[in-house]
């Protein structure tokens, strides 16, 4: 009974989840060019095939695999000559630095989507992927140690997905992502969750209950790329759901 009750407070509380009539099952194709070359994306959400169920159920970063069938990038110089094809989320816009040397997916799609802000530079390497939701764990260093003694598995498992950032002692961890009370366990998930704040880079983002997480200004985006130097990025910013300002550190 308890958990029932959790449960309902957990979506009272959530006040910016939206209802969906049916699941998102688009098939897609978008393209951006610059002064060289073009970039295009493809994605199938229409058929749920087995590849894409074991990548959501087990194994997130499969969306970046070879058995990745249903979405992928690709980049083309203007002449037709092939940079890069690589798997990928399922994608809703695209962007290319002005100096060509990084490319840019964002994605308001949540269902089956394990990242919703992919970066890759002009060899086709990934250097950015993020999961956006309008919620995520807070955590004092004490209180994510006490966390991993308690669910040492359930620890590790969000460190190998990157699903845990640390910014001067503090803890964010992304618990809310889809399958997330089976992947984690329902007594890991009931822990983090009563730690729960608005995601530490915007208080404005908003999902629905399925389908969609808006976490940038659809009209006005404005991404922006910021440099440590020539050609070494530093971070790509972007206007969240209400024109403010969001910063994405790059690695």
């Amino acid at each position: 009974m308890k958990k029932i009750a959790t449960i309902l407070v957990f979506f009272l509380l959530r006040t910016t989840v939206f209802a969906d009539g049916i699941g998102y099952s688009e098939i897609k194709d978008i393209s951006i060019e610059s002064e060289h070359y073009i970039f295009k994306h493809h994605h199938d959400w229409f058929n749920f095939e087995n590849e894409r169920f074991k990548m959501i159920s087990n194994d997130h970063y499969a969306v970046f695999k070879k058995s990745n069938s249903y979405a992928y990038v690709e980049v083309t110089d203007k002449n037709g000559k092939l940079l890069f094809n690589k798997p990928s989320p399922a994608l809703t816009r695209l962007f290319i630095s002005p100096d060509e040397e990084y490319y840019v997916g964002l994605s308001r799609i949540k269902l089956d989507n394990p990242y919703n802000f992919v970066v890759w530079d002009k060899a086709g390497k990934l250097i950015a992927k993020v999961h956006f939701t309008s919620e995520e764990a807070k955590l004092t260093k004490q209180e994510f140690e006490d966390f991993k003694k308690k669910f040492p598995k359930q620890a590790r498992f969000l460190k190998k997905w990157e699903r845990i950032k640390e910014i001067d002692n503090v803890y964010y961890i992304d618990a809310y992502f889809m399958n997330s009370p089976n992947l984690l366990g329902r007594k890991a998930w009931y822990y983090l969750y009563e730690f729960h704040v608005r995601h530490h880079l915007s208080p404005n983002i908003e999902e629905s209950t399925s389908n969609w997480v808006y976490y940038y200004d659809e009209k006005n985006p404005d991404v922006q790329f910021e440099y440590l130097d020539k050609n070494v990025l530093k971070s790509i910013s972007l206007n969240d759901p209400k024109g403010e300002q969001i910063v994405i550190p790059i690695k």
